[in-house]
């Protein structure tokens, strides 16, 4: 049948609306099958989280180091607690500050903390994991130094 004797054909029929069913079409080999995108939940909940950290540099000595960011997470316990998302930015903040300063300690210089985040993030997945927190997002913003700081490098370096 041509498009010509569908169209004359459909012309003045009544047309059935599509049956919509929330099984998925049966998938067949070979086939992509689509994912549905996750539903939010009301475990989720959204994080905050930062720190001003001192920092021992190789080349600088004594900093001090900022960060912040946010993040979502997933957790049946914490998500009920009106204190859950202080909890939990507290859990990143100590994680991220510990790291923070085991980077100083094993000679690596602040100019390098930013090339670091995904590392970072990786230890504040698994410190959340061990305590049954599911990290749905986790964002690092910025590591950078404090303005005093900032000034004390500037210092050294126009003395050098």
């Amino acid at each position: 049948m041509g498009l010509l004797d569908a169209l004359k054909n459909g012309i003045g029929q009544k047309q059935s609306a599509p049956v919509r069913t929330n099984t998925p079409p049966p998938v067949t080999k070979g086939e992509p099958v689509a994912k549905e995108a996750p539903s939010k939940s009301a475990d989720t909940f959204k994080v905050k989280f930062g720190n001003k950290v001192p920092y021992y540099d190789p080349e600088y000595k004594n900093l001090e180091v900022t960060f912040n960011g946010f993040g979502e997470v997933k957790s049946e316990s914490w998500a009920k607690d009106p204190k859950g998302s202080e909890f939990v930015g507290n859990i990143i903040s100590m994680t991220l500050t510990r790291e923070i300063m085991n980077s100083g300690s094993n000679g690596v210089s602040y100019k390098e903390l930013m090339k670091k985040k995904i590392t970072f993030r990786n230890s504040v997945i698994e410190a959340l994991r061990e305590k049954n927190i599911e990290v749905i997002s986790l964002a690092i913003n910025t590591i950078s130094l404090t303005e005093e700081s900032k000034e004390a490098v500037k210092l050294i370096d126009q003395n050098k």
